[in-house]
């Protein structure tokens, strides 16, 4: 039998880059651990904190916090990983 499954990757809002798109392991079937997995590897997962960016996910590359704790993106990276 084959049969459809959902299963949740992400990719950066800001540069577009996938998450690990080079490794073997790059969708989960649970959505709150893909968020989990995101976090611990540095990217930004929506933050209620934070409304402009609320249902955004960021990779580690593009974003820091800046000295008022604010998120700040990196202007340089916007679409660098968008596909033409």
């Amino acid at each position: 039998m084959i049969y459809e499954v959902t299963y949740y990757t992400a990719k950066c809002d800001h540069c577009k880059v996938e998450y690990a798109e080079d490794s073997p392991y790059s969708a989960w079937s649970d959505k709150d651990n893909m968020k989990d997995i995101l976090r611990d590897c540095d990217w930004y997962v929506d933050n209620d904190d934070e409304p402009k960016h609320k249902d955004k996910t960021y990779c580690s590359d593009c974003w820091s916090y800046d000295d008022n704790d604010y998120l700040e993106l990196y202007a340089e990276r916007l679409n660098k990983h968008q596909e033409d």
